[in-house]
């Protein structure tokens, strides 16, 4: 499955880069942070959650967006 994954033509490319500590291009750290909220945002108005739950994924949707963000940013230190 490794092989597969590393050799796959949508997902190859990004998983080399991401191994190899290459940076993410900004477009696609656009597309992953607009999707990361636009599904936590379709589930806030679709879903009737309690206030905590909310305020919980939200915190989650800021981690993520940081973490997304910083990707690449910083050398790995092996």
């Amino acid at each position: 499955m490794y092989e597969w994954l590393l050799n796959n033509k949508v997902f190859g490319q990004y998983l080399i880069n991401f191994y190899e500590n290459r940076p993410i291009p900004i477009r696609e750290k656009l597309i992953s942070i607009g999707f990361l909220w636009l599904g936590l945002g379709s589930t806030f108005y679709f879903a009737s959650l309690q206030t905590w739950l909310i305020l919980l994924l939200i915190f989650i949707g800021i981690c993520v967006t940081i973490h997304i963000s910083t990707l690449g940013m910083w050398k790995r230190k092996n």
